[in-house]
This record gives C-alpha cells, structure tokens and sequence, in this order.
C-alpha cells in the first residue's frame, strides 16, 4: 500500500469520550468507538501508508477501509450562478420588540421593498430556472416580520403563480413569522404556504418576556392561536425556540407541549446569541453543557413523537461546506432591491469586514449579479481557520459565517462551536448504538471539558496522554 498524501491528516479525526474515542472519518463514513492504542497505529498507519505486523485486531477491518478513501471536501460550486433558493426580505419593520432581536436597533434599513421589485425579483428567478430546466423553486420570505407588509406578500404569492400559469415553473412559498397575524391571514398562509417557521419561544412565561408586542402586552396567546391555525392546514409547521439561561432547564417539558399541542413537523431549539440588546434586558445564552444535555434528551422525546429536530449544523445534512445560505448562490432580495447571499442586517456582516452582496435588481427590471463576487463566497466558506481541526468541520461547516466564523474570529471555539461538537459525538455515539454512553457523556464534566477543550481532533495531531 503506497503512503498517503498528507491531505488525509484532516479528514480522520479521535474524539475523546472518556477512555476512548470516536475514529471518526466522514468522508469516508466511518465512526468506530476504539482505545488510545489504535488510535496511536492509526496515526501511524496514516503517516506511513503500511499496515505494520500483527496490528490490533480490531484494526483489521477498519485500516483498509480508510487506505481506500478518496480524501476530498465537498465540491465547491462550479460554473454559472444556479440560486438554491429566492429570499425576499419586505421590510426591517415588525410588530413585535423581541428583548434580544438586532433587528429593531436604528441601524436596521426601514425602508420597504416596492411591489415592482418583487416582481423583478421572481421573473429573474424564473427565468434562472428555465436556463437550469428546474420546475420548482422555494421563495422564502424574511423580515423583520415579512406579514407587515401584506401588499408585498399578495404581490410575491400572486405573480409567481401567474408565471407559473404561463411557464410551468412551480414555486413553494416558505416564511419565517413571529405569528402575529389576522384570522384572514392565517388562511391565507395555510392555504398558499407550503412550509411556515414559526416562533414561539416556549411556555408563556418566558415568551411574552421575551417577545411582547410592547411593554405592557405579551404575545403569547395570539401565537398559539396561530400555532393552532397552521397546524390545522395545508402549511408544514416548524416551530423555532430561542433557548435562553433560564428556559433551557425546561426544554424537554417545552417539546412535549410542543409536540401534543400543535404536531409539528420540526422543531429547532436554538441558543440565543448573546448581543447588547439580550445584555440590557437581562437575558443570557444557555451554557452550552447545558444546552447539549437538554438538547440531546429533547431529540428523543421529538423523534418518538414522529417530530423532525431541526439543526443546520449537527450531522443529517450530510458533507457541506455551509450550513446556511452563504456560498449556496442563495439569492436574497433587501428591500431596497440590493441582492445578497444573507438575509441578515449588511451592517451585522459590514462589521466583520465581509461583503455578502452579489448584485442589484434595477428599477427597469435589469438584474445584475457580480459573478466575481459570487465566485469569492463560493471560496470564503471553505476557508475558516477556527474550523482546521475540528471533526465536525464538513457536517457543521462553521455555522453562521457571520456571528461565528467571521474571518477575524479567535481560533478558539465559540460556545455554538461547543454545543455542536458535544451533540455531534453524541449522535454518532447513538448511531453506533451506545444511546447510554452518550447520554453519560452529557453528565460528565471531564467529558464534556475534554471535548469543550481539544484544539485539534486530526488523528495526525494526536499525542498519546493529552
């Protein structure tokens, strides 16, 4: 067997769990629960190429199988742009004052998107399709709350149906909504959406604190209503949870109700992320032990529901370069007609240094996309120096490339980083079929500090005692 390239060092990975590891090799698809002692001939075998005499016995199978592995990350897009999806954002404005949203701060653009690049938008959609030979296309709607503004909505919903009348080319219409909405608009939404994500975050003590309508009024009760409604229709419901310091202790409970109230398709708990806005109301990210052992325990109870955990970043999307729009050819409409990969505030991502915008929509109907600027996100997601030597580097990819792993940030793992790695070793545990170890894992503070910890899980870095 001839010697590897070195390129194999950052594919094959020892994940500490307690007095042993995870061989975990995603490229390959291989996970193996092994002791120091063949993790030590692995990292041999990979700087040699050569199987030495009488290897560990339970190597037999596995050495092979990694020296027949084509090592290589998931392939960059290629060639012309061929969008993943259309996102129009009618406004920054909401009807909500959410204590930790970034969106109502006076930087937020307030401007609204005007009917004619809406249409703009969906015939060049449109027409991107018919060069591709796609039949369908998602058009998902962002905000703010994207219902505010329903003249904006209708127009979306109406003209791409029109052309679809006259091209064949079927749209899915998917939104993201704080659920404050009419009667007659949570028909209008059931009937036309396929797909809606809803926020609702938990029991009511904690989501009208955390997301009133004013001061002195929650919305709870018109987003159950909501909740219910949708759950009733032709939409697919997904719930999103914000996952604060105190509300996270009750995470299983939430699901539970969740789950027995509204039967949702997914549920995605997420942490909240700590900014100025969550530290002047008093509110505080979950510790990310904790979110991971809440965590780990709440996908259970969904799945034995028939409800989807919803993660972008913890397997089950398998190999991907980005876990979120950025370098897809996402095309995201601003309000002001500026065309982008994310639909977040430009001065959130201006502030890290990045330019995420890909062209414009002109008030002539002319679109220009900047390929060079499309090509450089295509390239800005595989490099994320935090991410080297990490295991869960091609399944996470880095989450958010702008709160995260912005190209300034420390080498060293945020706690959404910490989160993800303990969830993700636990799932491969579970895959193996060690659900108790995994659920001892999320118990054990060494454990968990092991894995919070390791500044590279590459075999080839591995040093026996550490």
């Amino acid at each position: 067997m001839s010697p590897f390239s070195t390129d194999s060092d950052s594919y094959v990975y020892a994940v500490p769990v307690r007095e042993q590891y995870l061989l975990y090799a995603p490229v390959g698809k291989l996970v193996a629960l092994v002791n120091v002692a063949a993790i030590a001939e692995i990292r041999t075998f990979l700087r040699s190429g050569q199987i030495r005499e009488g290897p560990l016995a339970p190597l037999a199978t596995l050495l092979p199988r990694l020296g027949t592995t084509t090592w290589q990350d998931p392939v960059e897009r290629q060639g012309p742009l061929a969008p993943v999806f259309l996102g129009i954002i009618p406004s920054r404005r909401c009807n909500m004052t959410c204590r930790y949203c970034d969106f109502r701060d006076p930087k937020a653009d307030r401007q609204v998107m005007a009917p004619a690049t809406a249409v703009h938008a969906i015939d060049f959609m449109a027409g991107q399709c018919a060069r591709q030979g796609a039949k369908t296309y998602d058009i998902q709607l962002f905000g703010g709350e994207p219902f505010v503004e329903d003249r904006i909505v209708d127009t979306v919903v109406h003209h791409a149906l029109f052309v679809a009348s006259r091209t064949g080319i079927t749209p899915a219409f998917v939104a993201s909504t704080n659920g404050l909405m009419s009667p007659a608009r949570r028909r209008f939404v059931g009937d036309y959406f396929s797909q809606v994500v809803l926020s609702l975050d938990g029991f009511r003590e904690f989501h009208d604190r955390y997301r009133p309508v004013h001061d002195q009024l929650g919305s709870f009760d018109q987003v159950v209503e909501t909740a219910h409604d949708l759950s009733a229709s032709h939409a697919r419901l997904c719930i999103r949870c914000c996952v604060t310091s105190e509300s996270v202790f009750h995470m299983e409970a939430m699901a539970r109700w969740f789950c027995e109230q509204f039967r949702p398709a997914i549920i995605n708990f997420e942490p909240m992320t700590e900014s100025p806005h969550t530290q002047a109301a008093g509110l505080a990210p979950p510790h990310p032990h904790d979110f991971a052992r809440h965590s780990l325990r709440t996908w259970s109870l969904l799945r034995s529901y028939g409800c989807e955990p919803g993660s972008a970043t913890v397997l089950g999307n398998g190999l991907q370069n980005s876990s979120c729009p950025v370098g897809k050819d996402a095309v995201i409409v601003h309000p002001d007609g500026t065309l982008a990969s994310c639909y977040l505030v430009p001065a959130d991502w201006e502030a890290r240094g990045m330019d995420l915008t890909i062209g414009r929509i002109h008030d002539d109907g002319t679109t220009d996309i900047r390929m060079p600027d499309v090509l450089e996100l295509r390239r800005l997601v595989r490099g994320k120096p935090r991410c080297a030597g990490c295991f869960c580097r091609l399944t996470c990819a880095g989450g958010c490339h702008v709160n995260n792993t912005y190209p300034s940030c420390s080498d060293r793992y945020s706690s959404a980083c910490i989160a993800t790695r303990i969830l993700t070793a636990c799932t491969l545990l579970e895959d193996l079929g060690n659900p108790d170890l995994a659920d001892d894992i999320v118990t054990d503070p060494e454990a968990l500090a092991a894995l919070s910890a390791a500044c590279s899980d590459r075999v080839a870095d591995f040093e026996e005692g550490t």
